[in-house]
């Protein structure tokens, strides 16, 4: 029937099929135009000293990249001891809650040391 609430369900969702439709082919459109952005640039209308020079270049970006790795990795590394030391102290101070609600629950019902 005309103006029926499925009917108008069923337009709304039909409108929103059409929005995120229209939203995903636009996603799709702006990664392929990133994709073709970053394609390998030609080389070949370079000149010998031109080469060269952005050969050194790409070189520098290297070191560079595995400086900045090598550096993350020590950060990295420490953050996980950083993690691990924390870890151990929050598993021991559990571990000593629980050893010291046993022994007030001991002494709350007469029991000692040499009961056990």
């Amino acid at each position: 029937e005309k103006g029926s609430e499925k009917l108008l369900a069923l337009c709304k969702a039909s409108k929103a099929v059409n929005l995120c439709t229209a939203g995903l082919v636009k996603t799709v459109k702006s990664g392929q135009q990133l994709l073709a952005e970053e394609h390998v640039p030609d080389f070949s209308n370079l000149s010998l000293h031109e080469t060269k020079e952005a050969k050194m270049k790409s070189q520098v970006r290297v070191l560079e990249l595995e400086s900045e790795l090598t550096n993350e990795r020590l950060r990295f590394a420490e953050l996980r001891k950083q993690h691990f030391r924390l870890a151990s102290l929050v598993s021991n101070e559990k571990q000593n809650n629980e050893n010291g609600q046993r022994e007030n629950s001991d002494q709350k019902f007469g029991i000692g040391e040499n009961d056990v």
